[in-house]
């Protein structure tokens, strides 16, 4: 089972608290034409930012790399819980999404003491 997200910089883990949740990349072993297509875009937007990564069938995105509009609300009926559980939009084949945005670095939004340091 995916345990974290495969993202460089991303290491978010399932939380319900935070809504955040893991989504296996598509069609482990699946010889389809279009299944192969669908993984391959989910594989190469992991591999822009990690070039010697290899996909298993445990790798998994979180939600925070897909877009809001990217969910539909599914209905479920279990005491305690929310009405819905929001779920990737799915077509014929499967998933009909693709993640879109990677994670800002902590690094990033720091600034280093030599640019603080820095005249303008």
């Amino acid at each position: 089972m995916p345990d974290r997200c495969v993202i460089f910089g991303c290491s978010n883990r399932a939380n319900a608290e935070k809504g955040i949740s893991l989504h296996r990349i598509l069609f482990w072993n699946d010889e389809r034409p279009e299944a192969k297509r669908r993984r391959k875009i989910w594989v190469n937007f992991v591999a822009t930012k990690r070039a010697k990564w290899t996909p298993s069938k445990f790798s998994a995105i979180c939600s925070k790399h897909f877009n809001a509009e990217d969910y539909e609300k599914y209905l479920v009926e279990i005491p305690g819980t929310r009405d819905y559980t929001p779920r990737l939009k799915k077509e014929e084949i499967c998933i009909a999404v693709y993640p879109t945005k990677f994670a800002r670095s902590s690094l990033e939004d720091e600034v280093s003491p030599r640019d603080k340091r820095q005249v303008c």
